[in-house]
């Protein structure tokens, strides 16, 4: 009786035990209340005691236990060891390809093939066995083996390209790309004509970065089927990566005369059409899928993005609103939206549309938006409490709402809450080199020399090529001191880092106009207004231009200047000072 009872309690344990590893297998919450097995010198002993009279039974279920809870403890070479020794004593093809399965995983290929053979000889007609072995074949650099296994895959899949192009791919994803290329070219000359071997040759083609074999392969493809559903976009895709668009678009548009209920191939067609800018045709496209389907937000997007592009907002608008509907882009449409109402000084829709978003990349666009155009309107304490607000609750972009605060309030001539403001960035990054620059043209502003001097050389010690810094700094002791000298030096440095930019251009003439060298100040001068016909670069060449003897063009340039830029007080200020004596 007692043996009896010790049995039965074995097969509950067992039974209960092979519950908690399912549950374990499934992310079930038991995983720390399964024991691990009694272990001697790292041997796993079973611990049926002898006048236990185990059965076979008994002992299958031990060891399937033991080699789930093995598997599920990283010991995937012992639970591969007991699944196939369960395996050959019970013909069991589960477990034969559970230990195929996790020997492959844990790269012990002789275990592996051991079972995947057991496995074959229980299910001859499983692909998926076929493919662990070509696999097993292709890492023991034996292709002849991998083809056969691939010939039986070939015939079993003949009527299931989607799963023959699965298994097919995954018996090839952990190859290397040579040995890859060349047992697929092997079979391709056994496969000539065969349209998923031709595909999969393609594409590893492409990840080999041939593409002009890889075009060739599903040209060949395409004869065979002409409306094969991949190869089709990969072909167009080809050419798109070759540069190649017009020849891109051209084909797709005439294989949709062909086909024309491809809808996905429609869909890259207008994608590519837009791109190319042949905007109104694009529109042309996205607007036959979107009779096919009409609420299909990503159409939506396009069409009102394409309808902006062509400055037809009525119709961005139309597009944009039924868009509002949809969760996915509903924030993008408020967006838009909000634009379009802004452009049309709608302001009041507009600040609607963009306090509808609710996050995404747009958020705190939108927030600044909302700044500026009650800036616009005349409310600036509004505009100032909205940025504060928006960075209480979003403090990651503390830095960039300060920023556009303080430069709303520059822009007011607040000068001293605006260094309020700068100071607080500041204090949040004391090394944000666009900040401390900011701040050093308010301390010119406010006429603090000093002030911008250290702030300019604060940056330099923090970014020592900081070219528009060391430009900055140079002009300002040009334009600010006697220390030409050192001015010089520092322009000097600019110009070296960039050598056709037409400030530095600009400071480069100006520093050479304040030593008394008007001809080379002048070459200068001129370089950096044929770069940018700027009101201050105008002043500065007149001016070198008049001390140089030659005034008729000096009063060109300054006229000139003056029609394009007729408020400009710097220039009007030079005119003054030469022209009214």
């Amino acid at each position: 009786m007692k043996s009896i009872l010790n049995k039965i309690w074995l097969i509950i344990v067992a039974n209960i035990l092979m519950g908690c590893s399912s549950q374990l297998r499934y992310g079930g919450a038991v995983a720390q209340e399964v024991p691990a097995p009694y272990t001697k010198q790292n041997k796993v002993i079973p611990y049926l005691e002898d006048h236990y009279l185990v059965s076979q039974h008994e002992e299958a279920i031990y060891k399937i236990l033991v080699a789930e809870i093995a598997r599920l403890r990283g010991n995937n070479l012992l639970a591969a060891q007991y699944f196939l020794d369960v395996a050959q004593k019970t013909k069991n093809a589960k477990l034969a390809e559970s230990a195929t399965e996790i020997a492959f995983l844990a790269k012990q290929d002789d275990l592996a093939m051991n079972a995947a053979r057991l496995w074959v000889s229980l299910t001859p007609n499983n692909p998926n066995v076929h493919q662990i072995l070509g696999k097993l074949f292709l890492n023991q650099k034996r292709p002849d083996e991998a083809l056969k296994h691939l010939d039986i895959i070939l015939n079993i899949l003949k009527d299931n390209p989607e799963k023959l192009n699965t298994i097919l791919e995954g018996m090839l994803e952990q190859q290397k790309q040579g040995r890859a290329l060349k047992f697929l070219q092997r079979l391709v000359k056994n496969k000539p004509n065969h349209p998923t071997v031709l595909f999969i040759y393609a594409r590893v083609l492409i990840n080999a970065n041939k593409l002009t074999p890889a075009l060739a392969v599903l040209k060949k493809l395409l004869k065979i089927v002409p409306d094969h559903e991949q190869a089709v976009p990969l072909y167009a895709y080809i050419l798109e990566k070759q540069h190649k668009i017009t020849a891109a678009i051209n084909w797709l548009r005439t294989t949709l005369e062909k086909f024309p209920d491809k809808q996905e191939w429609r869909l890259m067609f207008a994608r590519m059409l837009a791109d190319n800018g042949n905007y109104q045709e694009s529109i042309k496209e996205f607007k036959r899928l979107l009779l096919k389907y009409p609420n299909q937000a990503d159409i939506l997007y396009a069409l009102g993005i394409l309808s902006l592009q062509t400055n037809n907002n009525s119709a961005a608008k139309l597009y944009f609103t039924k868009l509002t509907s949809k969760v996915e882009r509903a924030d993008s449409a408020n967006y838009y939206l909000g634009q379009i109402a802004q452009r049309e000084k709608d302001f009041q829709n507009a600040i609607k549309w963009y306090k509808q978003i609710q996050g995404g990349p747009n958020y705190i666009n939108a927030q600044t938006k909302i700044a500026l155009i009650l800036k616009k309107l005349g409310k600036l304490e509004q505009a100032i409490n909205h940025l504060q607000t928006v960075a209480e609750n979003h403090p990651k972009n503390a830095i960039r709402l300060l920023q556009l605060e303080a430069e709303l309030l520059f822009n007011a001539k607040l000068y001293d809450k605006a260094l309020d403001t700068y100071n607080k960035a500041i204090k949040l990054d004391p090394d944000n080199t666009e900040i401390l620059y900011l701040r050093a043209l308010l301390y010119e502003k406010m006429g603090n020399l000093t002030k911008l001097e250290q702030e300019l050389r604060r940056i330099l010690v923090i970014d020592p090529d900081n070219v528009t810094a060391i430009n900055a700094l140079g002009y300002s002791l040009a334009e600010n001191s006697q220390r030409y000298a050192e001015a010089y030096k520092l322009i000097q440095k600019a110009f070296s880092l960039k050598p056709n930019d037409y400030y530095i251009l600009d400071s480069m003439g100006w520093i050479l106009y304040k030593m008394g060298r008007y001809v080379e100040a002048i070459a200068y001068l001129r370089k950096a207004y044929t770069k940018k016909a700027d009101a201050e670069i105008a002043a500065h060449l007149g001016e070198a231009l008049w001390q140089n003897g030659e005034q008729k063009e000096a009063k060109i340039i300054w006229q000139n200047a003056l029609q394009n830029f007729p408020k400009d007080k710097e220039l009007q200020k030079v005119m003054r000072r030469f022209l009214s004596n």
